[in-house]
């Protein structure tokens, strides 16, 4: 053991630099807020009659907010973690397809009292909005619904129900990265300069910190916000939008204003636009899971621990410019034991692959091939999600088949890995995948396809 320790040391001396950063003071502004994409519904009627007490924690995408009941992203849980809450009956499910005016490219969905609201953002930048109450859906008008063109949406659920979309589209803030929203009506977002910016109701201030330009900014529940940064081209393999990808991450409070307290270095990339943050081990500390990637030999996840350093780390693909895609962690099998859940080379053979951590290793521990979680050059990476998706009790891991027409869900046995189920999506895959559980705990699925239809399971 201690050999094997030693010996990661060194891998990670070479392949990895981390440390404390030292905070950076950030600019106060006392200006007037940027502009939201959809200030005030046009319908002040509430979504659903129903009420919706505030969560106490960032769980399946929502957080407790003052104002706020519910917050959808495209990456469902606002730590990155794809990993829906709630129990689903999508094999024997009626699907509800609701028409739109227009390919959709990503889709989010939140509780609203005893329904939910579903937000789709279409190819040019426009926003559908649905209700969907007791099986049935009906539009929601929001104003000035429209987004820069491939810009994930933030769907907000006010106190009284309503949805808003929260976006800011004030010509700074990047195009291809989100806001988040934080406690005490706060949000933050991102700049096209490289800033990252805290709105507040007494104004705003900033913080340089350097981040991917499509980064999503990830959040845990002291509100602490985790972002891959120093971008770089040196390592372009190039099929993820663009050739930049992450030669770090920083670590930013927000309690008291912005400090950056920690920058974690990788050697050479951090392939993605955002790790996982999640207690792997059970120590009640976050970890962060990344995939590393060089020239040399593809791909390989890592984990870090909480400040930082290197804990565990698995074996390369053995071939560059091959990537490996993580998606969630659950306790996917019997054991109850955390994994990983991941796609290796999702644009050739799609393995999906589950790692547990073996002290300082991450082993594949089994693994199963015909399947993908991304299409080539998109930047979309949350088309795979995991949960209890036919209500058996048991998390499976939902992800698309090679042609995108099919959806399947990947379960974890005593013996390995099996297909438990297909559905079809009634097209070709054209968002990322979305859930939502309603008040009564029951799990909703949807995602939209290239025939401009929004599927939705119902359960």
């Amino acid at each position: 053991m201690k050999l094997l320790l030693l010996c990661l040391a060194l891998l990670c001396a070479s392949l990895l630099g981390c440390g404390g950063g030292t905070p950076v003071e950030p600019v106060v502004e006392a200006k007037t807020p940027p502009v939201v994409a959809d200030p005030d519904p046009v319908d002040a009627t509430p979504v659903d009659g129903g009420t919706a007490a505030p969560s106490e924690e960032v769980v399946d995408g929502e957080a407790a907010m003052m104002g706020l009941t519910a917050v959808g992203y495209t990456h469902h849980r606002a730590d990155g973690n794809r990993l829906a809450a709630g129990a689903g009956n999508v094999p024997a499910a009626t699907t509800l397809d609701i028409a739109l005016d227009g390919v959709p490219r990503w889709v989010v969905a939140a509780p609203a009292g005893h329904g939910s609201v579903w937000m789709v953002a279409l190819e040019d930048g426009r926003v559908a909005t649905f209700r969907i109450v007791d099986g049935v859906s009906a539009p929601v008008p929001l104003a000035e619904a429209r987004l820069p063109v491939g810009m994930p949406p933030v769907l907000a659920i006010e106190g009284d129900l309503r949805p808003r979309l929260a976006n800011i589209v004030d010509g700074e803030a990047s195009v291809l990265s989100p806001p988040v929203l934080l406690s005490d009506d706060r949000l933050a977002y991102l700049t096209a300069g490289g800033d990252l910016v805290l709105l507040s109701g007494s104004g705003s201030e900033r913080l340089s910190i350097d981040p991917l330009p499509d980064a999503r900014i990830l959040v845990d529940e002291n509100e602490r916000l985790l972002i891959y940064n120093r971008p770089t081209t040196r390592y372009q393999h190039a099929v993820l939008g663009d050739d930049l990808e992450a030669q770090g991450a920083v670590l930013v409070e927000t309690d008291g204003g912005l400090r950056a307290v920690l920058q974690v270095n990788f050697e050479p990339v951090a392939e993605g636009i955002a790790p996982l943050w999640v207690d792997l081990n059970g120590d009640g500390e976050r970890e962060i899971v990344a995939t590393l990637s060089n020239a040399a030999e593809g791909a390989r996840i890592a984990v870090f621990t909480a400040g930082g350093l290197p804990l565990a780390i698995g074996v390369p693909i053995g071939q560059g410019f091959r990537w490996r895609h993580q998606l969630a962690v659950a306790t996917f099998a019997d054991d109850e034991v955390a994994e990983i859940a991941v796609v290796r080379t999702p644009h050739i053979d799609g393995i999906v692959e589950f790692y547990r951590r073996r002290d300082a290793v991450l082993d594949v521990v089994t693994q199963l091939d015909g399947f993908s979680s991304h299409q080539l050059d998109s930047r979309n990476l949350d088309m795979g999600l995991a949960g209890d998706f036919d209500g058996d009790g048991i998390v499976e891991l939902l992800v698309p088949t090679h042609d995108f027409e099919r959806l399947g869900a990947i379960e974890r046995t005593s013996f390995g890995t099996r297909v438990d189920w297909e559905v079809e999506l009634g097209g070709r895959l054209s968002t990322n995948i979305a859930a939502v559980q309603q008040s009564d705990g029951r799990m909703l699925l949807g995602a939209g396809h290239e025939g401009e239809v929004l599927r939705i399971w119902l359960p």
